[in-house]
């Protein structure tokens, strides 16, 4: 299960997001959809779906000198 980003438009244009977790990218569309009474009245306002990405962990700086260390918490 992976969480995705669901983006949709209101009658005025206004781009909203909303999160979801699901297997795939129909099936996030289709929660937005529940989870969201504007979107189950108007469908087609969807306008993209993507897998949020997680950001690399990036090692504190001066501290390539502890590999077990960084290791250990995630950064290696």
């Amino acid at each position: 299960m992976s969480h995705y980003i669901v983006g949709y438009h209101d009658q005025e244009r206004k781009h909203h997001e909303i999160g979801e977790y699901a297997e795939d990218a129909f099936e996030a569309v289709q929660h937005a959809k529940e989870d969201v009474p504007f979107l189950h009245d108007h469908p087609t306002y969807v306008d993209d779906c993507h897998v949020e990405k997680e950001e690399p962990k990036i090692a504190p700086l001066g501290s390539c000198y502890n590999y077990k260390k960084l290791k250990k918490e995630g950064y290696a």
